[in-house]
């Protein structure tokens, strides 16, 4: 459900507003899973399998295993070849004059923009947006010749968390207002003792994002009314916006000054776009899983052990039956010799099961073995040919063409943007 007016903004309102929290649940798993913390990221799955172990009277070892697996995290992976293929070479602009032409590379290499858009785009991979703010740390002003001065472009990449989109309630990909949100907590000490803590205040920091402008805002607001882990949500109690503060201030660009750029969206959520981890994230766990049993396993019976004849064991100083060359298991004449039940008949279809998990996360993930694992046939063990190597390529670089060319109108945007701030105003039309 999107957020369709500012009212979340008056006093006794929800921020984040209500409608916001599963986005942020979702994006809190998704940091997860690129940091590695699994068992963060599926702690309610895991509580569940493990319920079902233990219903099951598995062994303590075995719930062990299902509560720590081992991390393989094909996530991140995934993310960064993503980026690396969409910009691997800075791309080439062009525009219709020679002059034109000197002032891109000019941008380009006074503002790092191709850096900014890389990790707008991992944001991009893994969460589904990626938001940059443009801004000017300098303002331009009249210099002795009559003309502006230039400019100094100021731009960061924000956390989509921090990001509440306002869009027009008969048309959600009219997007009104980028709402961007903050909050600091400040330490009140005892005015009788400063070394002694009093309480914890909450300030609510806000800029409001329109076409062409901006305003800021800032609230006393209460404490956290939900508090699991990164996700806190509070209710605005005063606004104490600085008076010199309180006006709509203009940006100097024709749009927007948040730039946003989307992975793949479907018309229920239009300007949210769906993360490269939907696809495969239960099969990235489920995975983890089984190479932590076989871990576990060959961790608890890799040692060489051996059996036979109880004569070759010997005796300690208290008489007890030894044998110092490792593991021994004694087999008298007649007896059947130990053997495994499971683990003999079963390691190698744990293996083979593995490697249909993979297959089926390169397939949903649209990014093949060859990006991930390299270019190794993986029936022969030699390198591919020039063919093969293209044939393995094909999805992830339709996958790559698929993300610029969404988000091609926006980056051009983002340039056009920083040339008017450095006062070169290259028409957008000519990018």
């Amino acid at each position: 459900m999107s957020v369709t007016s500012l009212d979340f903004l008056n006093i006794g309102g929800l921020y984040p507003p209500s409608t916001e929290i599963g986005r942020l649940y979702r994006y809190k798993r998704y940091k997860e899973i690129f940091d590695s913390k699994i068992g963060d990221a599926y702690e309610s799955f895991l509580r569940n399998r493990v319920t079902g172990a233990i219903n099951k009277n598995m062994s303590e070892q075995m719930k062990v295993i299902f509560t720590n697996p081992r991390i393989m995290n094909y996530g991140r992976a995934i993310t960064k070849k993503t980026v690396d293929l969409a910009i691997s070479r800075k791309p080439s602009l062009t525009t219709n004059t020679d002059k034109g032409d000197l002032d891109l590379v000019d941008i380009q290499r006074e503002t790092g923009v191709w850096k900014k858009v890389k990790m707008a785009l991992v944001d991009v991979s893994r969460y589904g947006n990626g938001y940059l703010r443009e801004y000017n740390k300098k303002a331009r002003v009249v210099g002795e010749d009559g003309k502006l001065t230039k400019g100094e472009v100021g731009c960061n990449v924000l956390l989509p968390e921090l990001i509440t989109k306002v869009v027009n309630p008969m048309d959600k990909e009219d997007i009104l207002y980028y709402v961007i949100g903050w909050v600091d907590e400040v330490i009140v000490y005892d005015t009788q003792n400063p070394a002694v803590e009093k309480d914890r205040e909450y300030y609510l920091s806000i800029e409001i994002h329109e076409k062409g402008y901006y305003t800021y805002k800032r609230f006393k607001v209460s404490k956290p009314i939900l508090n699991i882990g990164s996700i806190k949500q509070y209710v605005l109690q005063e606004d104490v916006t600085p008076l010199d503060m309180r006006n709509r201030r203009p940006t100097g660009l024709d749009g927007f000054a948040i730039k946003h750029l989307t992975n793949f969206s479907t018309s229920d959520d239009p300007n949210e776009g769906l993360s490269d981890y939907d696809m495969f994230d239960s099969l990235m766990i489920d995975l983890c899983e089984r190479v932590s049993q076989l871990s576990d396993v060959f961790e608890k019976h890799g040692e060489p052990s051996m059996q036979g004849s109880p004569s070759l064991m010997s005796t300690d100083e208290e008489g007890n039956p030894v044998f110092y060359a490792g593991d021994f298991y004694p087999v008298k004449d007649g007896e059947t010799p130990l053997s495994y039940i499971t683990w003999d008949a079963k390691s190698k279809d744990i293996l083979t099961y593995c490697n249909n998990i993979l297959q089926q996360i390169f397939i949903l993930s649209e990014m093949g073995d060859g990006s991930i694992m390299g270019y190794v046939n993986n029936s022969t063990g030699f390198a591919e040919s020039g063919k093969g190597i293209r044939m393995k390529m094909s999805s992830p670089l339709m996958k790559v063409q698929s993300l610029l060319s969404d988000n091609e109108d926006e980056i051009i945007s983002i340039i056009h943007d920083f040339s008017i701030i450095l006062g070169k105003d290259i028409p957008q039309n000519e990018n």
